[in-house]
């Protein structure tokens, strides 16, 4: 959880699970979030479901944090859920909490609009489509070939 500057309204509460008790508890200053998650990435490369590297970096520049592209980019990986997902179910732009569902997928929920929710469901839905021989946008060419 990133500490926010106002409180959590009721409606977000509902909307996402989450509560101002468990973010006054468990909350980061977002540099400090920040700062974890690029030590958990190693430098490696991340992926998002549609336009979260540009929400990322709108809060590094809210943040006096470095901000341009080249500071803070990421893969999305929705057009090959909408292109590789057709014939599973995926019909125009389903969002990322939904992935799962929509595939029959199985997961463990939590709920809709939580950011650990919505990974999950990327993560099982990702899995959902490999296991059905759809190719991985991941790897390189020549690796596809010995899936």
């Amino acid at each position: 959880f990133r500490e926010p500057s106002v409180p959590i309204s009721p409606e977000i509460t509902s909307l996402t699970g989450i509560t101002n008790e468990e973010v006054a508890r468990d909350g980061l200053s977002f540099p400090e979030a920040y700062k974890r998650f690029l030590q958990f990435t190693q430098g490696l490369p991340t992926v998002c479901y549609g336009w979260d590297a540009g929400v990322m970096r709108e809060n590094l520049d809210f943040n006096d944090l470095p901000c341009t592209a080249d500071d803070f980019d990421s893969f999305s990986i929705r057009p090959w859920f909408q292109q590789e997902g057709i014939p599973y179910g995926i019909k125009g732009c389903v969002n990322s909490g939904k992935l799962a569902a929509v595939l029959g997928a199985p997961m463990n929920s939590i709920q809709e609009h939580n950011a650990l929710h919505d990974v999950r469901s990327i993560a099982a839905a990702y899995r959902f489509l490999i296991q059905k021989g759809v190719k991985s946008p991941f790897l390189p060419t020549s690796a596809r070939s010995a899936l």
